[in-house]
């Protein structure tokens, strides 16, 4: 039976370790993503060639859907490793 809990306890511990990573990384690419847009926003709206608001508009919209998109997934993923905790927690 002991041996049952540390494959237990060592099975948890991993999953800890890989979704922390994940959220880390998750947080890495949404910088990334959203510092892309937000430069081709700020393009957009110093260019003189476009006239229209149309593409700020668009970049933004995108940038909401992707900011959005990125805090679900970190939901996800937080309540994943509240999950892992509280059953460390419980061993």
């Amino acid at each position: 039976m002991e041996d049952v809990d540390k494959e237990r306890l060592k099975y948890l511990n991993e999953a800890y370790k890989t979704y922390i990573t994940h959220i880390n990384s998750m947080f890495n690419y949404s910088i990334l993503v959203l510092s892309i847009l937000c430069n081709g926003l700020i393009n957009s709206l110093s260019d003189d060639r476009l006239n229209s608001t149309i593409a700020p508009a668009v970049i933004a919209t995108v940038s909401f859907m992707v900011s959005v998109i990125f805090w679900l997934i970190h939901l996800k993923g937080r309540q994943l490793l509240d999950t892992i905790e509280a059953l460390l927690k419980g061993r």
